[in-house]
């Protein structure tokens, strides 16, 4: 368990509500100098949600039923209707893998995008409801990603850049991971050669940047390979390590888990199970689809 972050005054309560409300019924205008909440609405939710974050765990501990997702990217539409058609974190648990914003240079994308409004409707939620929708840490919400590859244009744009750096400090108290009913490992990018114990995942301190190498960094940024066994090196990628069924199978042995539940590849189907009996669970970004995790205890 963790502390829990003491009761919200009603004024906060209206407040937070208010934003969830703005965000939900404005129609996103697609300019690029334009936002729907004020600065000062943006800057309040981020600090609320740090707070709510920094009083829950690096690793979350968590019970079914819960809808997992994959990554947003910006899809501030298709997040809404997610929402919709799924149910409102009022009436459902949910536990989000990663990648909130933007990720790419296109225009036809910046175009289509609102990162700023899909990331505040989220840490909205959390404020509103921090037992009931969680949200880990992917590898591009981080400052080197999110500056290089759009989000830090869409802040500069709308508002100004400190709002991009306040959100990049929401990033680094993310949580890295979580187990849904002691039976599912849920985290945004893969396993970690180093990883021999839940606690070392405990044991990461937060705030923290995505480091080059290690625990962390294979945690976010590690893919499967659906093609060979063992630990390997990519050709082609930026990915520091892939993993095969072999060390999915072992790794699932090791903590008494079902499966592993991942984000961060594109499936055409929304998702798809890989190894049969032990293996990992692959949302998408373009169709976001949850399922709902109903798991013995």
């Amino acid at each position: 368990g963790w502390a829990l972050v003491g009761s919200m005054e009603n004024s906060d309560v209206q407040k937070v509500d208010a934003v969830i409300k703005k965000l939900l019924e404005t129609e996103v205008e697609r300019s690029p100098t334009h936002g729907v909440l004020t600065s000062e609405e943006i800057w309040w939710l981020c600090f609320e949600a740090r707070d709510v974050l920094m009083s829950q765990p690096t690793l979350l501990e968590l019970r079914a039923p819960i809808k997992i997702c994959g990554d947003i990217r910006g899809k501030f539409d298709d997040l809404r209707r997610l929402f919709r058609y799924a149910g409102f974190p009022r009436h459902a648990n949910y536990l989000f893998l990663g990648n909130y914003t933007m990720c790419g240079n296109k225009e036809e994308e910046k175009k289509t995008d609102a990162s700023i409004e899909a990331m505040c409707l989220l840490l909205a939620y959390k404020v509103r409801y921090p037992e009931k929708l969680f949200m880990l840490r992917g590898k591009y919400d981080c400052v080197h990603i999110s500056r290089v590859w759009g989000f830090y244009d869409e802040c500069r744009a709308k508002y100004n850049p400190r709002l991009w750096r306040t959100f990049c400090e929401v990033f680094n108290w993310l949580p890295i991971a979580a187990v849904v009913s002691d039976k599912i490992f849920c985290v945004h990018g893969g396993l970690s050669p180093e990883h021999t114990s839940m606690e070392q995942i405990r044991r990461i301190e937060r705030p923290i940047e995505i480091p080059e190498s290690g625990i962390l960094c294979d945690l976010l940024w590690n893919e499967l390979d659906e093609e060979s066994d063992g630990w390997g090196q990519p050709e082609v990628s930026c990915t520091p390590l892939s993993f095969g069924a072999d060390i999915v199978s072992n790794f699932c042995q090791s903590f008494d888990f079902d499966f592993v539940c991942r984000a961060s590849c594109i499936i055409g189907g929304g998702y798809e199970f890989f190894f049969l009996a032990v293996g990992s669970l692959v949302c998408s970004r373009r169709q976001i689809i949850w399922m709902r995790m109903r798991v013995r205890s």
